[in-house]
C-alpha cells in the first residue's frame, strides 16, 4: 500500500471515547425514636408527644399541665425544671413529664396546727365509748384555716405520765393512730363536727401503776398537701372512762 493511501485512512478515522460516571447510592439517613410519657396521667401534656427524628436533630419539648395541676420536671432522657426545654437526637430517647397538683393558696397561711380531746358518747348509750380528737389548722393570728375537699394524713398519739404538775410530761406511749382532715367545718373543735378521730376506752393501753391513772397527754402531727408537717399536743385528756 502506498503511503499517500496509508495517509488517507489514518486521517479518516474518528476516534470515540465513551466515559461512563458511576453515582454511589446516597447513605440512608439515620433516624432516632422519641418516646413521651407524662405523670400522674391526665395532669398535662407534652408538645411535640413523639415521633421519629433524623439524627443530629434538635427538638423543642413544651410542658403543658392540665386545669388543677402545675409543671414539676423531667425525667429519663432529659432532666430540668423548665417547661419547655431542647434535646438533640442523637440516640432513642424516653422522656418523662412529671405534674403535681396545684397547692390550694391557704396552705401557705398555715402556721399552727391545734387539738382538743375530749370524752364522747356516739352510740347513743348512757356511757361515753371513748375519746373523740378535733384538730384545727390556723394562721399566724390563731384564726381557722377553711379548708375542703382534701385528704390530709394526721398521727394521733396518747401518752401516759408521772407528773403531777403542769406542764405535764410524757412517761410512755398508751396509743397510736391515724386520721384525715378533710373539711374544716368536719374536723373542728366546733358545734356539729364530728372530729377527725374516735378512740375507744378499751384501744387505750392502762396506766401504769407510776402514772396517772386518769389522765395523758395527746399529741398529733398533720401533714399538708406540700409535704409540711404541723405538729400540736394537748393535756391533760382524759385517757380512761370514769
Amino acid at each position: 500500500m502506498s503511503k499517500k493511501k496509508l495517509a488517507g485512512i489514518i486521517v479518516g478515522c474518528v476516534t470515540v471515547v465513551i466515559v461512563i460516571a458511576v453515582t454511589a447510592a446516597p447513605t440512608p439517613t439515620t433516624k432516632y425514636t422519641l418516646n413521651i410519657s407524662v405523670n400522674p396521667a391526665q395532669s398535662g401534656s407534652v408538645s411535640p408527644s413523639g415521633g421519629k427524628y433524623d439524627s443530629g436533630v434538635q427538638v423543642t419539648l413544651t410542658a403543658s399541665p392540665a386545669s388543677g395541676y402545675t409543671f414539676d420536671q423531667w425525667s429519663g432522657n432529659a432532666s430540668g425544671t423548665s417547661a419547655t426545654i431542647i434535646i438533640t437526637m442523637d440516640f432513642d430517647k424516653s422522656i418523662t413529664a412529671y405534674f403535681e397538683k396545684e397547692l390550694p393558696k391557704w396552705v401557705d397561711q398555715v402556721q399552727i396546727a391545734w387539738t382538743v380531746g375530749w370524752p364522747e358518747n356516739w352510740n347513743a348509750d348512757a356511757a361515753n365509748d371513748g375519746l373523740r380528737i378535733w384538730v384545727e389548722l390556723q394562721d399566724s393570728n390563731r384564726t381557722m384555716i377553711e379548708y375542703t375537699g382534701m385528704s390530709m394524713p394526721v398521727q394521733i398519739e396518747l401518752y401516759s405520765t408521772e407528773s403531777v404538775t403542769y406542764p405535764l410530761e410524757k412517761s410512755r406511749l398508751i396509743y397510736s393512730g391515724s386520721g384525715i382532715l378533710t373539711d374544716w367545718n368536719h374536723d373542728c373543735f366546733c358545734t356539729g363536727a364530728i372530729g377527725v378521730k374516735d378512740i375507744p376506752w378499751q384501744d387505750i393501753s392502762s396506766p401504769l401503776p407510776n402514772e396517772d391513772q386518769d389522765n395523758g397527754i395527746l399529741y398529733v402531727t398533720v401533714t399538708l398537701p406540700n409535704g409540711k408537717d404541723y405538729s400540736a399536743d394537748y393535756s391533760p385528756i382524759q385517757i380512761r372512762n370514769k
